[in-house]
């Protein structure tokens, strides 16, 4: 139990019992509101000081088996209160690593049914003070847990590339970095053409040994700053950053024609290699886009027409605007 944390909980803070946190060394770190009501004294006046200095005994012997104890549970002792008064509080200790946490309240010697009510509330106290800060361990733990699947979430694990979930904070982060600095962004989607007929014949294990193969090759030949990406079961796309139309139109060709009837085979199965691929760019004057999706839908629209025309090229939809549209009639920069 992490005593530091206990102290600032609800119940210690607002706890009509009197709750004080002490070090190793038994000298009071933080006491409570309910101190006022057990002894009068308040709660800032007793930090620093020992409980050695506020219990006190007959003799010596009674006030070590009280401090050296590991945990007591409602034991009667007199404490100095103000105006050094004396007060019967019948006490609970519970020791911890890195500290002890004290419980009390006063009582009458007379009372027992008293007495055993607050020894009652003593342990339901502290065992909601264990509830409490296992709960709060559970939650860092489990963010813990979360942190590690997020991160685990951005990478596909049978390519070792992004998730398709990630590609709207990759896109939209290269598309406002382009705006920004007036430059120029490329989106590519690319498509392994018959890989889902093969996928229904052979099974998903094949299919997705073809995609890494595929992928691999892929990524062998993208540049340092370029991402590529895992967009659905056939398909992979490759962000092109700092790359104009005409640039990135070259790259598809290249890349298509090095794949161009490879045969890739999964056990016992062959697969030759062709490749459709949609291309879509961004520049502030020739090729003006309103948000990063209209990328991934013009790339989608070009990848489509690829397909319908037999597949194997590489296909743009996009057509250029010479003069873009100036808002509120602002001069064209």
């Amino acid at each position: 139990m992490n005593l530091d944390q206990l102290a600032r909980n609800y119940l210690f803070q607002h706890s009509r019992l009197l709750a004080l946190r002490l070090n190793n060394k038994l000298r009071i770190v933080e006491a409570n509101p309910g101190t006022l009501n057990t002894l009068g004294v308040p709660p800032e006046e007793l930090v620093g000081k020992s409980l050695y200095e506020l219990v006190i005994a007959d003799d010596d012997e009674m006030v070590d088996r009280v401090t050296a104890a590991s945990q007591i549970e409602g034991e009667i002792v007199r404490m100095r209160s103000s105006n050094d008064r004396e007060v019967s509080v019948l006490m609970s200790l519970y020791r911890a690593p890195d500290g002890v946490l004290v419980f009390g309240e006063a009582v009458g010697d007379s009372d027992p049914r008293r007495k055993d009510l607050t020894l009652e509330l003593h342990k339901r106290s502290f065992s909601l003070a264990k509830t409490i800060e296992e709960l709060r361990n559970r939650n860092e733990n489990l963010e813990t847990v979360n942190q590690w699947m997020r991160e685990k979430s951005v990478v596909d694990p049978t390519t070792g590339l992004y998730k398709r979930n990630q590609l709207d904070r990759l896109l939209r982060t290269e598309w406002e970095r382009a705006k920004r600095h007036l430059g120029e962004l490329s989106f590519l989607l690319i498509s392994i053409d018959g890989l889902q007929p093969f996928r229904e014949l052979q099974g998903a294990d094949a299919a997705s040994l073809i995609f890494r193969g595929v992928a691999r090759v892929l990524e062998t030949r993208k540049r340092l700053f370029d991402v590529l990406g895992h967009f659905d079961d056939e398909t992979l796309f490759l962000l092109l950053p700092h790359t104009p139309l005409d640039g990135a139109r070259e790259l598809a060709d290249r890349l298509r024609r090095l794949l161009e009837n490879r045969e890739f085979r999964a056990g016992d199965y062959p697969f030759r290699i062709l490749l459709s691929l949609g291309l879509a760019a961004y520049h502030h004057r020739f090729y003006p886009l309103r948000s990063h999706d209209e990328l991934i839908h013009l790339a989608a629209d070009a990848i489509a027409e690829a397909r319908i025309d037999g597949g194997n090229q590489v296909r743009c939809t996009q057509v250029p605007v010479l003069t873009p549209p100036v808002p509120n009639g602002a001069a064209v920069q």
